[in-house]
């Protein structure tokens, strides 16, 4: 960005931007790709991330054998992703029609930078938090099943999910520096009709300085590759203990004991590959935080600026995909959701879980053999 100082020929009360080339001008306005991406492809994702997510929530309400430890991680994690979806999207698509000039916020004098972009970050370091304290639970149930108390249990569950959401809302506290400042900038173009409609004034969110800047990228990095390393390791070992595991597991006649079994490892599959999905969808736009970081560090990035934009579209979109991509992966890679689901939504679904009902209420007269017998225990079997 190229600002000179102030011309006292033309009046303006601040910072004076001069775009005097047609290139500097094509730089600050939003690309053809980016005029797709906010114009259709983050609308149609907004609609079907919160729609999603949504019916998620309301299924794990409604169906009694949802509510389990790991399924409240994940209900949080899905209003991490409704908060993202709910506000963050619409933040980028408002930012967009209503300046063209790339990072242009003339909205933001309503309640400032730091509010803006606040929700935006807590659902970041929200995720982060909570996926990995899914894996966790996950993880010593599979690994250490004797120490699986330490992660468990209602209140203990409840009280974790908030620290989390308490921790994610103070390091979003951090990362907001990072626009902290509104800096006002007056345009000025070549003189020539194709440029008479763009805006004469622009607000922009910045770091006080530059030190800020470093320090809240860091504040930003840090936690999401310490999150990466530790579920990667955590992944690692329940592969393991679930690939060793199934050996022995065919030679258990109990069909209560196989049936939890598959439940658990299956549940287990899905948090690998929904934590698999986010780090992977993150990765990108943390790619940009580290050649800004180290930019700013060292004075030159390790990316070109064609590379560094494009990278950051790459990198929003992929974000953007994260959000809705979690309840797909549970309908389609597990049959217990999939019940849930029929159970909340569908007519027969409900027939069906008072039927269930029905036979539980009945069981209790039969002895457990009896009832392994008649197949009744591998209905009742809650989603873990």
């Amino acid at each position: 960005m190229e600002i000179s100082a102030q011309d006292q020929s033309d009046y303006c009360p601040h910072q004076r931007w001069n775009l005097t080339t047609h290139d500097k001008v094509e730089d600050v306005l939003y690309t053809d790709t980016e005029d797709l991406f906010f114009s259709y492809f983050l609308p149609i994702i907004e609609i079907i991330g919160f729609v999603g997510n949504l019916s998620f929530i309301i299924m794990v309400l409604r169906v009694q054998n949802m509510r389990t430890v790991t399924n409240a991680y994940l209900v949080n994690i899905a209003i991490a992703d409704l908060f993202f979806i709910g506000y963050s999207c619409t933040f980028y698509i408002v930012s967009y029609f209503t300046s063209p000039v790339r990072n242009d916020m003339p909205f933001t004098f309503l309640f400032g930078c730091v509010v803006a972009w606040m929700p935006t970050y807590l659902s970041y370091f929200a995720s982060i938090l909570l996926i990995t304290l899914a894996t966790l639970e996950k993880f010593y149930g599979i690994c250490h099943p004797f120490q699986q108390r330490l992660v468990t249990g209602k209140k203990r569950t409840v009280r974790i999910v908030i620290m989390s959401w308490l921790l994610g809302t103070a390091l979003s506290g951090l990362a907001v520096l990072r626009y902290a400042k509104v800096q006002i900038y007056c345009v000025f173009y070549p003189d020539e009709a194709a440029y008479a409609d763009l805006p004469k004034q622009v607000e922009i969110c910045g770091p006080i300085n530059e030190t800020m800047l470093v320090f809240t990228e860091a504040v930003k990095m840090i936690p999401f590759f310490l999150a990466l390393f530790g579920n990667v390791y955590m992944y690692c070992r329940m592969i393991y203990a679930l690939s060793h595991r199934n050996i022995t597991a065919e030679k258990t006649n109990d069909p209560l004991t196989l049936k939890q079994k598959q439940i658990r490892n299956q549940v287990a599959r899905i948090l690998i590959i929904n934590g698999t999905i986010f780090f992977c969808c993150q990765f990108p736009y943390r790619l940009v935080s580290i050649n800004l970081f180290v930019q700013e560090s060292a004075g030159q990035g390790f990316l070109s600026l064609e590379q560094y934009e494009e990278l950051s579209v790459i990198g929003r979109a992929l974000i953007v995909l994260n959000s809705l991509a979690n309840p797909f992966v549970y309908f389609v890679s597990s049959s217990c959701y999939r019940q849930g689901y029929r159970e909340a939504f569908c007519c027969a679904g409900n027939k069906l879980q008072s039927k269930a009902e029905s036979t539980r209420t009945q069981s209790l007269r039969f002895s457990p053999q009896l009832q392994r017998k008649a197949g009744i225990l591998d209905q009742t079997t809650d989603c873990m």
